[in-house]
């Protein structure tokens, strides 16, 4: 039989404050990474509602761009309607919308965010839209 060689235990007195480092260190390392990538995860509070009036006898289509130019489909105004949409992305300081009907271009219009806000968060559709829609050889929407 050959004799064997016991390793006496590490006392747990030493072990405890190694972990408490390393544990500490961890959580402090995982805390930095997050807050450093946060910013990447950022979303802007949302308008809560936005209020689009269309005074034109044609249903419009809307858009709504920020400047990042991407464009976010607001839906179609029904002609001498309203419509409110909820939880609309924020698109920083100068909104810009688009309007058509039929796929024929009724214009656009850009409004600073603090008129918008000022406002109540309510727009409405300008004439010239309407104006444009008809100069284009479209018929009224039906009612």
């Amino acid at each position: 039989m050959t004799p064997t060689a016991t390793r006496p235990l590490p006392s747990l007195d030493r072990l405890r404050p190694r972990r408490l480092l390393v544990a500490v260190l961890a959580v402090a390392a995982v805390a930095a990474l997050a807050v450093a990538v946060a910013p990447w995860f950022r979303t802007d509070s949302p308008v809560a509602r936005l209020t689009i009036d269309n005074p034109t006898v044609y249903q419009v289509n809307v858009e709504v761009s920020g400047s990042d130019g991407g464009w976010l489909d607001l839906g179609a105004v029904d002609r001498q309607g309203s419509k409110t949409v909820e939880e609309v992305t924020d698109q920083g300081s100068r909104w810009l919308f688009r309007f058509s009907y039929g796929g024929v271009d009724g214009g656009e219009v850009a409004l600073a965010r603090s008129d918008l806000a000022a406002g109540g968060w309510h727009i409405t559709i300008p004439a010239t839209v309407g104006q444009r829609l008809h100069d284009a050889g479209l018929a009224p929407s039906a009612a």
